[in-house]
């Protein structure tokens, strides 16, 4: 075992980390990028009020999907390229139980995808005092779709 194969097990400390830094960034009402899976629909409704609370009227949400298979195999290559690149440290090591969990259903999307498309639909539904949304999908790397507060087409 090396250090960053105990990643899995830091996840709740640089969560902690990170949420004090969004925090002080909300007070200060900075513009900020926030990076999460989105594998929890409770993490998005609880961003939402963060955001809301803190007078934020707009949200960019980025959201990049792959399939569970090409997802295995990346977390595989990650984790051997670190150990290769780095062998006191190791490699970044996702297990496979985290990945699977974020594919309820063969074949369709992630929990992830879906939970960005909520924050989405909950915004335009009013059901946040945040205005305006647009939401970027990307579907291994290409552009898959674009929804934006006016509607924008992907040529623009």
């Amino acid at each position: 075992m090396r250090p960053l194969d105990l990643s899995p097990l830091l996840q709740t400390v640089s969560t902690e980390v990170a949420n004090t830094v969004r925090h002080d960034a909300l007070a200060q009402r900075m513009d900020i990028v926030l990076e999460a899976t989105m594998a929890s629909p409770a993490y998005g409704e609880r961003l939402l009020l963060s955001l809301a609370k803190a007078d934020y009227q707009a949200l960019a949400i980025v959201s990049v999907e792959t399939d569970q298979e090409s997802a295995h195999a990346r977390a595989v290559e990650r984790w051997w390229t670190g150990r290769r690149a780095d062998p006191e440290l190791g490699g970044r090591l996702v297990l496979p139980e985290t990945i699977d969990a974020a594919y309820p259903d063969a074949g369709s999307a992630s929990i992830c995808r879906t939970s960005a498309r909520s924050l989405a639909e909950t915004i335009r539904a009013g059901g946040t005092a945040i205005e305006r949304v647009t939401i970027a999908e990307y579907d291994d790397g290409a552009l898959a779709r674009l929804d934006a507060d006016p509607p924008r087409s992907l040529d623009a």
